[in-house]
């Protein structure tokens, strides 16, 4: 009875040892500076060691040079601060406290070590913070010496579509350049992204649930891709250059290079970066069409591109240091392409009728567009209180967009049945302007909380003039009634109010709502029509993060978000996509809304598994219209019913299966319900299952060798009318670094077997595949690409001006299944 009665007592006093242990937990935070000046350090190393030296915790700085510590035992520790450049530091610390601010830390620079040091420190691929996800692209060696399309697509849940429309856990994003809207969709956003050199990027980073602060638009969250900062001082810069190519009916080649040069001294930091690229493409598309069922009549197009692009993009911005309070930035930057293309010899349309043959029409196309951008930005910030995070942002910018597209089509009749216009000349420009002014103010308040709240109002104009004529009886004839000119105002109003607070070390909570006012006005001067809206809506979202062990994390969020159509999908201009399918814009569609839902849980630095609801009304899909008489196909925008979603994501970020290779790896799967309504009043379900797949192995070699290899897959994708089939592309590359660490040479292949292409079905209202397309990409090529980095590497402050956003609207068609815009 007395071992029972002592076993008992040691059991209690064990769980009440273990309680007390659970809660005397500390959080450490603080600061780390530079004595003489006063600026932030990133990336400084703290380690929480015991006396006899043995590392307890470790953390690394953030760009602003603070530093969190989660699930310290109350203690008396030895502190190290270290960072290349600096004089270590080494400090006693007493923990007494469930929340401890430490006092800032000043580092002192190491003048001895300045001349020769090298940085060569290593990010993770993928960091988790509280409403983003970070990865960091300088580690993604395949994508070096190609775009920001390449590294889009190595990044967990990324979807991008055959039109460069951009995907997250299956919904649509908002893609931002530095914490601002591109205000592009479709092709020329994917233009933008082409033209944006990878070596020029820092991150990408990925937030499926912004808070308040973020403008509400886009239904799937919102993709920033963030640029290289100069955060050395003195003279530093990149260069960095490619070229590759690949043969298929003939050989196509790229290339393209990068200057990005600062210089930062005590009072400015000045940026510049100049990226000038060239490609060439072959690729084609195939259709199907069954035109008459019973009569068993169809139809086969068949053709052939050849495409050339010229880009050449720069950014020119500086940074003037004020005193430690106050920062005033000046950003200009822009985009200017070219691009041309046209079917190759042999492209063609025919009519079968029972397996005969019975018309041919040959097709010609050739169309070219110029798209040319500039944007010029004002930002300052002032701080209050460092001390207690008081701040003030004020950003305000302008950009002007130019667009011109030309296509001429002829199609030669071999006998008398007509299916398209047998020659059409289309002259298309589009200008937007675009004004934007917000204001934003943050402040900690209760040691471990922060208050964000600010407004934003901005406009856009965008001026559509299509002239469409018609060579008829040898004559070039107007065609007023494919002839338009369209005019369209936007105007959006916002305020936020967003808290955060760390109640323990365990938990945290976010809280944050968004109201946004709406005014738009579109004039079809053409027709004499005009359409207007306004409407306010309240955008609420709720974050809660709960971190039981230090090695496991569990989260939970809730946001509403809007889809407001794109410029395009308003436009009623037609453009054809090739010689028998149209697509054509509706000044009438409405937004539409997204409620999501998501529990996250994470596991040590390598593991993340997210499970998702997304429930979308008002759903804006494509409709394809087929006249069986000629095998026209028009598809224009409408709101077509609702989506419902449920699915999960799984990612594994640098998994160590052996010491010399590493794992990186992706997963997200879910089950879609589509509810369409048609014209008829029925129902139409197109319903299933969606996935998308990426995964690399990197092998470190000895002598600085790294290879890596990977597979990217997309699974089905019903979506309304629409259903794309699965695909897939293997990738590799394979990286040396050089000239102690400053030099980087890299060999690149993409779509290692040339099987990335794009198929897709059309469904007709009662569920019959009438329609059956094949996009051929042909993106293999070998890229061969070496980058230079020059200066001093001593580490200094990130300018505080980085966090801006809006929201892009801008895109064209040039594809047809809801992979255009």
């Amino acid at each position: 009875m007395k071992r029972i009665v002592t076993l008992l007592l040691l059991f209690s006093m064990s769980i009440i040892a273990f309680a007390e242990v659970e809660q005397n937990k500390a959080v450490l935070y603080g600061s780390i500076v530079d004595k003489e000046t006063q600026e932030s350090l990133q990336f400084a190393t703290v380690l929480i060691c015991q006396s006899d030296s043995s590392i307890i915790a470790s953390v690394t700085c953030g760009n602003d040079g603070t530093y969190k510590i989660d699930n310290i035992t109350f203690g008396e520790y030895l502190m190290k601060v270290s960072l290349i450049g600096y004089k270590d530091i080494e400090k006693n610390i007493n923990i007494q406290d469930k929340v401890l601010e430490l006092p800032t830390i000043e580092m002192v620079a190491d003048v001895n070590l300045l001349n020769e040091v090298v940085v060569t420190g290593k990010r993770p691929l993928l960091e988790q913070k509280i409403d983003k996800l970070i990865m960091n692209v300088s580690e993604v060696i395949s994508a070096r010496g190609g775009n920001s399309i390449d590294l889009l697509r190595r990044a967990p849940g990324v979807m991008i579509r055959a039109n460069g429309d951009i995907f997250l856990n299956g919904n649509k994003v908002d893609v931002w350049i530095d914490g601002r809207p591109s205000y592009l969709t479709g092709k020329n956003l994917e233009s933008l992204l082409l033209s944006t050199n990878a070596s020029t990027i820092d991150k990408i980073e990925i937030m499926a649930h912004p808070s308040a602060k973020y403008d509400a638009k886009g239904s799937g969250g919102i993709i920033n891709i963030k640029t290289k900062k100069n955060f050395f001082k003195g003279f530093n810069g990149t260069l960095s250059g490619s070229y590759g190519g690949m043969y298929y009916d003939k050989y196509v080649q790229t290339a393209n290079g990068s200057v990005n040069l600062g210089y930062r001294s005590k009072k400015t930091n000045t940026v510049f970066i100049y990226s000038p690229r060239y490609e060439e493409n072959v690729s084609g598309i195939r259709s199907r069409v069954i035109l008459d069922k019973e009569a068993n009549r169809g139809q086969l197009f068949n053709a052939d591109y050849l495409s050339k692009n010229t880009s050449h993009s720069y950014k020119l911005g500086n940074d003037w240091f004020i005193d430690d309070k106050n920062v005033l930035g000046v950003i200009v930057q822009g985009l200017h392409k070219n691009n041309s293309q046209q079917y190759a010899n042999g492209s063609y349309t025919d009519t079968y009728v029972n397996g005969s043959l019975v018309n041919r029409i040959q097709n010609e196309k050739d169309n070219s567009d110029n798209f040319d951008n500039i944007t010029a930005n004002l930002n300052y910030s002032h701080i209050f209180n460092k001390n207690k995070g008081k701040k003030i942002e004020f950003d305000t910018y302008y950009s002007l967009y130019n667009l011109k597209e030309s296509v001429f089509q002829a199609n030669t009749m071999l006998n008398p049945i007509q299916l398209a216009p047998g020659m059409f000349n289309s002259d298309l420009s589009q200008q937007l302007n675009v004004a934007t002014v917000k204001i934003d103010y943050e402040q900690y308040f209760w040691k471990s909380g922060m208050l964000e709240a600010g407004g934003k109002w901005s406009m856009t104009n965008t001026d559509n003039d299509e002239a469409r004529k018609d060579f008829i009886s040898d004559n070039w004839i107007d065609n007023t009634e494919l002839s338009n000119k369209f005019k369209y105002n936007e105007q959006i109003g916002a305020l936020y109010v967003s808290v955060a607070k760390m109640f323990n070390p365990k938990w945290t909570a976010k809280l944050g709502g968004r109201v946004e006012y709406t005014h738009s006005y579109g004039d079809w001067e053409t027709i004499k029509k005009t359409t207007s809206k306004n409407y306010i809506n309240f955008f609420p979202n709720l974050y809660i993060g709960y971190t039981p062990y230090a090695n496991l994390r569990l989260s939970f969020s809730y946001a509403r978000r809007i889809e407001r159509p794109s410029f395009n999908q308003l436009n009623p201009f037609r453009r054809y996509v090739d010689a028998n399918t149209a697509i054509e814009g509706n000044p009438g569609i409405e937004p539409q809304f997204v409620d999501q839902l998501t529990l996250n849980v994470g596991y040590k630095t390598f593991l993340n598994v997210t499970a998702l609801y997304f429930h979308t009304t008002d759903l804006i899909l494509q409709n394809p219209i087929l006249d069986p008489n000629n095998g026209n196909t028009l598809i224009y925008w409408s709101n077509l019913g609702s989506q419902n979603m449920v699915g999960c994501n799984i990612s594994i970020s640098e998994y160590s299966i052996v010491n010399w290779m590493k794992l990186n790896a992706s997963l997200f799967a879910s089950y879609n319900t589509n509810r369409v309504k048609t014209e008829t009043g029925n129902i139409f379900n197109n319903n299933g299952f969606m996935s998308t797949a990426n995964a690399s192995l990197s092998f470190l070699l000895p002598r600085t060798w790294t290879i890596e290899l990977g597979v990217n897959y997309q699974g089905k994708v019903p979506w309304g009318y629409f259903e794309i089939l699965p695909q897939y592309y293997f990738f590799g590359g394979i990286t040396k670094n050089l000239l102690a660490n400053k030099a980087t040479l890299t060999l690149n292949i993409n779509d290692i077997f040339r099987t990335q292409n794009t198929k897709l079905k059309i469904i007709d209202q009662n569920g019959f595949v009438y329609n059956n397309v094949t996009q051929y990409h042909n993106n293999q090529k070998v890229i061969l690409s070496f980058t230079y980095r020059f200066g001093k590497m001593k580490a200094s402050k990130r300018a505080d001006i980085d966090n801006k956003e809006d929201t892009r609207r801008i895109g064209n068609s040039s594809s047809i299944g809801n992979v255009s815009d």
